[in-house]
């Protein structure tokens, strides 16, 4: 795999995160996505961000085969499904449960 064009990333000159592209009132700026500081993007700076990418055919994943193909994926029935759903509802609500007695008590879970 090879990438054209610069690998660059700009950070905040406020708080030093990250800033990532964003389009906003039909321009592109780029935004910090911890404090929120927005700067417009300048033609230069957008070309430090293209970066061109190819990848060998050979290396593709194909991963529908198994999908399409009859016979080979096996269907829950109903019965099934809304069983597997009851024991996640229980499970998430004793979680629950037991968190909320946890903060009640002022203890760690």
């Amino acid at each position: 795999m090879s990438t054209g064009g610069c690998e660059i990333m700009k950070f905040c000159p406020h708080c030093g995160g990250l800033m990532t592209p964003t389009r906003k009132g039909g321009k592109t700026l780029l935004r910090c996505i911890r404090c929120g500081f927005e700067q417009e993007l300048t033609a230069g700076v957008r070309r430090e961000y293209t970066a061109a990418i190819t990848t060998d055919k050979s290396l593709r994943v194909i991963t529908t085969s198994r999908v399409s193909e009859p016979g080979k994926r096996e269907l829950r029935t109903r019965e099934e499904l809304e069983q597997e759903r009851e024991e996640f509802y229980e499970i998430a609500l004793e979680l629950m449960s037991s968190e909320e007695m946890g903060e009640e008590e002022g203890g760690e879970y």
